[in-house]
C-alpha cells in the first residue's frame, strides 16, 4: 500500500449554513489521504500521486462562491482527485471547522471512497 496525505491544511472558505457563517468566510482544516499502487522504482513524480492536485483545488475554494455544506466541498474534492489522477484507488477527505463551537476542538465531515464505490454512486 502507498499513501500520500495532507494534514490539516488551513484555509478560509465561504462555507456554512448558519446565518452567522454567511457573514464571513470560515476557517477550515482540510486533511486528505489518497492511496494507490506505488511503482516498483519510482524515479519521478509522474509515477506517484501528486498531492499538489488536492492542495491547489482546496486553495481555490478561498475565492469560490459561498457553499452551504461541507459535504459539498468534500465530495467535490473526491471527484476532482478521481477524475484527474487515475493512480488514486482510494481517497479520504476530512473537513473540520475549528471555530464553530467554543467547547469543541472542531466539528466537520469525513468522506472516504474507493474508486469503484465512488464510480458506482456517481457514474464516473
Amino acid at each position: 500500500m502507498y499513501e500520500v496525505f495532507i494534514d490539516e491544511m488551513e484555509v478560509v472558505v465561504p462555507v456554512g449554513l448558519c446565518p452567522h457563517e454567511r457573514l464571513a468566510p470560515q476557517r477550515l482544516l482540510v486533511s486528505v489521504r489518497a492511496r494507490g499502487a506505488l511503482p516498483i522504482r519510482p524515479h519521478d513524480l509522474s509515477a506517484c500521486i501528486d498531492y499538489s492536485l488536492a492542495v491547489d483545488r482546496v486553495s481555490a475554494w478561498q475565492s469560490a462562491p459561498h457553499v452551504d455544506l461541507l459535504e459539498t466541498l468534500a465530495t467535490e474534492l473526491v471527484d476532482h482527485l478521481f477524475r484527474h489522477d487515475p493512480k488514486i484507488d482510494w481517497v479520504e477527505v476530512t473537513l473540520a471547522k475549528p471555530d464553530f463551537y467554543p467547547n469543541a476542538r472542531a466539528v466537520g465531515v469525513r468522506i472516504a471512497h474507493s474508486r469503484d464505490s465512488y464510480a458506482a454512486r456517481t457514474a464516473l
